[in-house]
C-alpha cells in the first residue's frame, strides 16, 4: 500500500482487485484545506506522482476527478459544444484548446472528437507536463501541446483553427489580458469557425461561487469586495491583494463583456442560439452541465435553481446563471 508524504497532507494509495486504485488524503492540519479528500483511479502510480508534485495533496483527488468523473466537468464541456454544433461538425477540423491546464479538458475532447485535431497551449509547463503525461497514458495521437512564451502571447506558428475552446480560463485573465488574448484568438479562427467560452462565472450572480464562496461580493465596490473576500471567506485569501483576487476568477464575466471586447477586432461575432435537438436555453445548457447530475447537498441546490432561473430568463431574458458557456461564430 503506498503512502506519499507531502507537506498538505499524506496520501494513502490502495490497490483494488479491479486494477483501480483508491486515493486517500489526510491534511497535515486541521487547518488545511484539502478540496477532495478521497477518489479512486485508473492512473498509473507515475501520473499519481507528478500530478501530487504540480497540484499537492489538496487538490490531487479534485485533478484526477477533473479528467476521470464523466459529471465533474465532462458533462458541462459536452454540453456546451454539442449544443450549439453537431458532433459531425468537429470531424476532419481543427481545435484549439486554449489554457488547456494539466489537460483534462483536452482528455475529454480528444474522448468525444476523436476525428478532430486538438491542439493544447498552456502558460505553465508543469502543467504540461502533466497535460502530455496524460495523453501517453490514453495513447491519443490527435493531440498535440504547446507552451505559451508569456501571459498575454500565444506560441508562434499555431497555425488557423475552425473552433477554439476556452474552458475556466476567461475570469482568470486580468482586464488587459482579455482584450489582448481575445484579439491574437480571434485571428486565429477561421472564417464560420466558432469560440466556445466555457465555465466562467456570471458576474452578476447573486452568490460568488468561483473564488470565494460568498454572497453578493460582485455587487460591491472593490475596495469593500477585498476586505469582504479577505476575511469573509473561507478560502485562505488573506494575503491575497485585488490583483490576485482577480486572477482567482473574482468577478467572472458576462456575455456581454466578452462580446464587446471582440467586437473591436471586426469578423461580425455572432452569439449563437443552443440548437433545437439539445438544451434551449442558457438556464438549460446550465442545469444539463452542471446540476442534472451533481452530487451532494450542493447538486440538490443546483437542480432546485432551475425553476427559478427558467422563470426569470422567460420574463427578462436574462441568462442569470452560475456560470456561463457562450458559442460565438466569426461570420466575417
Amino acid at each position: 500500500m503506498p503512502t506519499l508524504e507531502h507537506p498538505e497532507g499524506k496520501i494513502t494509495i490502495t490497490e483494488e482487485k479491479d486494477g483501480t486504485r483508491n486515493i486517500s488524503v489526510k491534511a497535515s492540519s486541521s487547518k488545511q484545506f484539502i478540496r477532495t479528500a478521497g477518489c479512486n483511479t485508473r492512473y498509473p502510480l507515475p501520473l499519481i506522482k507528478t500530478i501530487v508534485k504540480i497540484k499537492g495533496a489538496s487538490y490531487l483527488c479534485d485533478e484526477v476527478l477533473r479528467d476521470e468523473d464523466p459529471y465533474y466537468i465532462e458533462q458541462h464541456i459536452v454540453t456546451t459544444l454539442f449544443s450549439f454544433v453537431r458532433p459531425s461538425m468537429f470531424r476532419g477540423k481543427r481545435l484549439l484548446d486554449f489554457g488547456c491546464g494539466s489537460g483534462a479538458s483536452t482528455m475529454i475532447l480528444a474522448r468525444h472528437l476523436p476525428d478532430t485535431e486538438i491542439v493544447g497551449v498552456e502558460l505553465e509547463k508543469k502543467n504540461l507536463d502533466v497535460a502530455r503525461m496524460r495523453a501517453e497514458y490514453y495513447g491519443y495521437d490527435h493531440i498535440s501541446f504547446f507552451q505559451s512564451p508569456s501571459g498575454e502571447e500565444l506560441p508562434p506558428d499555431l497555425g488557423t483553427f475552425d473552433f477554439i475552446f476556452m474552458p475556466a480560463v476567461y475570469e482568470h485573465l486580468l482586464p488587459a489580458e482579455r482584450s489582448r488574448l481575445s484579439e491574437q484568438l480571434w485571428k486565429l479562427l477561421k472564417k464560420g469557425g466558432v469560440l466556445f467560452v466555457d465555465e466562467t462565472p456570471h458576474r452578476w450572480f447573486p452568490i460568488e461561487t468561483h473564488t470565494t464562496g460568498l454572497p453578493f461580493i460582485n455587487y460591491l465596490p472593490k475596495s469593500l469586495a477585498g476586505a469582504y473576500a479577505r476575511y469573509g471567506s473561507r478560502r485562505n485569501l488573506r494575503k491575497d491583494d485585488w490583483s490576485t483576487l482577480l486572477r482567482k476568477g473574482l468577478r467572472g464575466s458576462t456575455s456581454r463583456e466578452v462580446l464587446r471586447q471582440i467586437r473591436k477586432f471586426g469578423g461580425k461575432p455572432e452569439l449563437l442560439k443552443p440548437t433545437s435537438e439539445g438544451p434551449n436555453s442558457p438556464v438549460d445548457i446550465w442545469y444539463e452541465g452542471y446540476a442534472r447530475n451533481a452530487h451532494g447537498r450542493a447538486g440538490k441546490a443546483k437542480r432546485a435553481l432551475k425553476g427559478m432561473l427558467k422563470a426569470f430568463y422567460t420574463v427578462t431574458r436574462i441568462p442569470l446563471v452560475p456560470y456561463i458557456s457562450l458559442a460565438i461564430k466569426k461570420n466575417g
